[in-house]
C-alpha cells in the first residue's frame, strides 16, 4: 500500500463524520427556523414616521417573503433599513436582527410588524424570558411583567396600576386576557376605557421588545 492510499484511508471515514455533522447541524436550524403555518399575514409595527404595515408569506413553514405595504419613513434612510432588516429576517429566519445603525425606530417598526404578523402564524413570535414594561394610561403610569415561554405569551402581570377601579383595571385584565389568548399585540380596546386599553397593549409591546 503506498503513501496516497493510506492518506485516502484516513481522511475518508473523517470526511464521512464531517458529512453526518454537516446534516444533522442543517437539520436542527430548520427546526428551530420552522414553526409557522403556511399562509400570507399581515401585521403592523410603529415606525419613525407612523404605522409600518408588512405582508408575510410564509411557505414550508419557513418566512419565504416579506413585503412593506405601507410605511411613512424616510425616503433613502428609514425605508432603506425596513428594507435591510426584512432581509436579515428572511435570511436568518429569527425576529430579532441587528438594528440598522442611524434607523433605530424604523428598524424596530419593521420587526415589530413581523412579529405581529406571524403571531397569527402559529410560529414563535416572542422572545423567551421575563420582560418589564411600561406605558402611560388615564391614571398614570401601567407596568406589566411578561413572561414568555416557548415563544409564547404565559403570563402578564400587573406591577402597577392607578386606573378607576371597576373600570380600567377591569379593562386591563380584559385586554391582558386577550393578548394571551390571541398571542397578538392588536386587540379590540374596551368600550369606555380606551386609554387604558391602549396604555396595557403600549406597555406589553414595550417589554416584548
Amino acid at each position: 500500500m503506498d503513501k496516497k492510499q493510506k492518506i485516502a484511508i484516513i481522511l475518508l471515514p473523517l470526511m464521512a463524520i464531517a458529512l453526518l455533522m454537516g446534516v444533522t447541524a442543517m437539520t436542527g436550524a430548520e427546526e428551530i427556523a420552522g414553526g409557522y403555518s403556511d399562509g400570507t399575514y399581515t401585521g403592523t409595527g410603529k415606525g419613525y414616521g407612523g404605522d409600518i404595515v408588512v405582508t408575510v408569506e410564509v411557505a414550508n413553514e419557513r418566512i419565504a417573503s416579506i413585503s412593506i405595504d405601507e410605511h411613512g419613513e424616510t425616503p433613502g434612510i428609514g425605508d432603506t433599513a425596513a428594507e435591510g432588516v426584512a432581509e436579515q429576517i428572511i435570511a436568518s429566519q429569527e425576529l430579532e436582527v441587528e438594528i440598522v445603525t442611524g434607523a433605530t425606530m424604523s428598524s424596530e417598526g419593521l420587526m415589530e410588524a413581523v412579529r405581529n404578523a406571524l403571531a397569527e402564524a402559529g410560529g414563535t413570535s416572542f422572545p423567551d424570558g421575563t420582560h418589564e414594561g411600561m406605558a402611560s394610561g388615564f391614571g398614570g403610569d401601567i407596568k406589566v411583567t411578561v413572561d414568555v415561554s416557548g415563544g409564547k405569551i404565559v403570563s402578564i402581570n400587573f406591577d402597577e396600576m392607578d386606573e378607576t377601579p371597576g373600570i380600567g383595571d377591569t379593562a386591563a385584565e380584559q385586554v391582558a386576557q386577550q393578548i394571551k389568548d390571541t398571542q397578538s399585540l392588536e386587540v379590540e380596546v374596551v368600550t369606555g376605557a380606551t386609554m387604558t386599553s391602549v396604555a396595557v397593549m403600549e406597555a406589553i409591546e414595550n417589554a416584548l421588545n
